[in-house]
């Protein structure tokens, strides 16, 4: 699927029924406040937590204003368990993929945490 420059991609709030996989391009998750939170490329993850969890949207995401159109690749809740049967090697490479992007994301909160209680 392909979205045009400034496209809201997700929507804070919307129910995270799949993930998306960026292959071209960029996208922007912006919080509730308007704040830039992460900017996600090719190969990278957005959508993942909620789809996981089964919860809404904690961020709206966007395409980056300076890419013309971005690639994304939408699995949703039943290519996952299809995939997890037919294609279990891939599969593992997308939960590495969604746990490499959790990580990132618990360090980066950390490293917040700590910048916060040293103000």
């Amino acid at each position: 699927v392909d979205f045009a420059k400034g496209e809201v991609i997700l929507q804070e709030g919307s129910c995270g029924r799949a993930l998306y996989v960026v292959t071209q391009g960029f996208a922007l998750a912006i919080g509730a406040d308007g704040r830039v939170l992460v900017r996600r490329g090719p190969g990278e993850v957005i959508g993942e937590v909620s789809m996981y969890d089964t919860g809404n949207r904690g961020a709206s995401c966007s395409v980056v204003a300076g890419s013309a159109v971005t690639g994304v690749k939408i699995i949703d809740l039943a290519a996952i368990k299809r995939i997890s049967v037919e294609h279990p090697l891939r599969m593992a490479r997308l939960h590495r993929c969604v746990a490499r992007t959790l990580a990132v994301r618990a360090q980066n909160q950390v490293k917040r945490d700590i910048v916060f209680e040293c103000q």
